[in-house]
């Protein structure tokens, strides 16, 4: 499949924003929220799956491949991110009455959970894989252990750190977190893991922004929607979420632990495709 043929962009605030589109617009809109270091190309299962029943969405996020980068940090952060995701929706769908479902991965969901609320009543159904919301990041600040699987995210919050060494060998960096995370990326080339790698980090430092006034300024992004959570058991980079702990923000919650690692929906994409369809569906 050749993914860029299906690429589409608007000038959002001054940027360039890029997206894949496909499907029908006489269907439902599927939004699928990439993480890091991914592009849309990682949903590539599930797009060839869905495009028949809804029409796909998939956003780049700020920085990564034709959406373009910015110097202003605030452009990173999940209020700029979530204008525009909206100005893509409201792109695609001008009536802003057709049914919304949700999938995002990693740091897709953070996103994905400031949006549900934004989203409404459109928004039918959410699937989050092996990601979190800001607050449920936030309260996992006091364990050790969770701290022991973020270290990456504190050399992130230095500017210019993580970038510089990203470029000095982008496809090696690229591998080893993606293995890392159980995963053999066959996309890797020097140009894709720069472009995935380099500016999209600045979502960490972005994010942590955020995570420091969100007891001030930001309500309970809560789920309006039932949710189903796919976790992978053997993820390096996150603790095993808890039922009670995604219910302080979700009501109506299915939580599926699973065999495997953080990018299931690449390493099992047959089996995540089919939890991800009847939960859309039943």
């Amino acid at each position: 499949m050749n993914m860029r043929q299906k690429e589409h962009s608007i000038t959002t605030r001054g940027l360039k924003t890029a997206w894949l589109q496909y499907g029908s617009p006489e269907k439902p809109i599927l939004l699928m929220l990439h993480g890091y270091p991914d592009s849309p190309e990682c949903y590539r299962y599930q797009i060839d799956y869905f495009k028949k029943d809804f029409q796909v969405v998939v956003p780049y996020v700020r920085g990564c491949g034709p959406s373009e980068s910015s110097k202003k940090i605030d452009r990173f952060r999940l209020d700029a991110l979530a204008t525009d995701t909206l100005d893509v929706l409201k792109h695609v769908d001008p009536s802003d009455q057709r049914k919304v479902y949700l999938l995002s991965h990693d740091m897709g969901a953070p996103l994905a959970w400031h949006l549900m609320p934004l989203l409404g009543s459109r928004l039918e159904k959410s699937v989050v894989m092996n990601g979190l919301s800001l607050r449920q990041m936030l309260r996992r600040w006091k364990f050790l252990s969770q701290h022991r699987r973020f270290w990456y995210i504190y050399l992130m919050q230095f500017p210019g750190l993580l970038e510089n060494i990203f470029r000095v060998a982008p496809v090696s960096f690229k591998r080893w977190m993606v293995r890392l995370g159980g995963r053999v990326d066959s996309l890797t080339t020097k140009n894709h893991a720069k472009t995935t790698l380099i500016n999209p980090s600045k979502q960490y430092r972005a994010f942590m922004l955020d995570m420091l006034k969100m007891g001030k300024y930001h309500p309970s992004n809560n789920c309006p929607c039932p949710l189903l959570v796919l976790w992978g058991a053997k993820d390096p980079f996150l603790n095993l979420p808890t039922r009670d702990e995604i219910l302080m923000d979700a009501k109506k919650l299915t939580i599926r632990m699973l065999e495997g690692s953080h990018w299931m929906h690449l390493k099992k994409h047959e089996m995540i495709n089919k939890l991800v369809f009847d939960h859309f569906t039943v």
